[in-house]
């Protein structure tokens, strides 16, 4: 079966977007790029290690311990917010360590290390605030997904993996936990039931496919960054670039857009709108996702469409660009967004409500970035 793609947008504002050629956005570029200096980083650590004689973890440790100290105020602030809010927040602070805010109290986590197939943890909490599942070094080059019970501390070993899935993704009823499998140029979707580690194909390989049109341009999934469930856990929300064709031969422009797909409707495909980084409400299967330098909404069938603030200027001149995740509030009113101000990780968090599109700064000059609040 072709992939078919249902347009439920107006595409004729499409030609607006600038022309990205041989890359996505901005935040898709930010993700590559953190893997690879992650990779980077790892592989440097790993040899100094060898050199010196030192244990790798220690000199995790240590760089992690300095990245702690340097947010301290900002980590008190989450802290405090939590408090406030009777909440819990996942972030980490410029990839190198990872925090816990509960209640008004902060955990640093020092989740296993990974290697260098699999560098980075990509932590995603469930919903329900019980458990974190992460990345791991699977021992046998891959990647294992693994359980962290965040109130005792207990961890185990979901399921072993062959490849480095980029990040996982709970179902609402936190059964099962999505991932891509990229062990083919073909990717495909799959889930691990938390119950006794059974996988089960959502998506096929088949269905996946590029789809190329009569005018050349083609559609194909983007693996690198957004999977998300919908309530129902029968659609599941993706990235995918329309690539359309230049002058030159065999180089593209791609758009980033974001697509439903309909699992209990023969894996149909619903073409949302362009962006990237879609993210369900709590509440109801109410979308967000990024559209080039704003913030929009929508429900999960692409009715009620609306921009919800843009990216914040600097000197009142400048947009900002988006950084990391939208992650939204327990309560589907609000959610936090990251602005880029240089390449020095000063950067700065926002907090946005979705009623009255106001946004606030929360955090000025910042490595932090939000990953999730429960």
């Amino acid at each position: 079966m072709t992939l078919s793609i249902v347009s439920q947008c107006d595409l004729s504002a499409q030609s607006n977007l600038p022309k990205l050629s041989g890359v996505r956005s901005t935040s898709i570029q930010a993700h590559a790029q953190r893997t690879l200096d992650t990779r980077a980083s790892f592989l440097v650590t790993l040899f100094a290690a060898a050199i010196f004689g030192l244990s790798p973890h220690f000199l995790f440790g240590q760089a992690s311990q300095a990245l702690w100290q340097k947010e301290h105020s900002k980590v008190e602030k989450i802290a405090q917010f939590t408090a406030k809010e009777h909440a819990a927040i996942l972030f980490s602070i410029e990839d190198g360590a990872l925090g816990y805010a509960n209640g008004g109290t902060v955990r640093k986590l020092d989740l296993k290390g990974g290697s260098a197939q699999c560098p980075w943890p990509d932590p995603e909490v469930s919903h329900d605030g019980r458990f974190l599942a992460h990345l791991s070094d699977g021992g046998s080059g891959g990647c294992a997904i693994q359980i962290l019970e965040l109130a005792t501390g207990r961890e185990w070993t979901l399921a072993e993996l062959q490849f480095a899935p980029p990040g996982v993704s709970w179902s609402w009823d936190d059964s099962e936990i999505a991932f891509f499998d990229l062990r083919s140029p073909l990717p495909s979707i799959q889930a691990v039931s938390l119950r006794g580690g059974s996988v089960r194909v959502l998506v096929p390989q088949s269905q996946l496919r590029i789809d190329e049109t009569s005018s050349g341009v083609r559609f194909r999934l983007d693996d690198r960054f957004s999977l998300q469930w919908s309530h129902s856990g029968r659609e599941m929300l993706v990235d995918f670039s329309r690539d359309e064709p230049t002058q030159q031969a065999n180089v593209y422009s791609a758009y980033p857009m974001v697509v439903r797909i309909d699992l209990a409707n023969g894996n149909s495909i619903f073409e949302l709108g362009d962006g990237e980084g879609a993210v369900v409400s709590p509440l109801a299967d109410r979308i967000a996702w990024y559209r080039g330098n704003k913030i929009v909404a929508a429900n999960i069938d692409g009715s009620d469409r609306q921009v919800l603030t843009g990216a914040p200027r600097w000197l009142g001149i400048f947009s900002g660009d988006f950084k990391g995740p939208l992650v939204w509030a327990p309560d589907g009113n609000r959610m936090f967004f990251g602005v880029w101000e240089s390449e020095t990780c000063k950067d700065d968090v926002y907090l946005l409500s979705a009623d009255t599109r106001h946004a606030k700064r929360f955090l000025r000059g910042t490595c932090i970035t939000i990953l999730s609040w429960r």
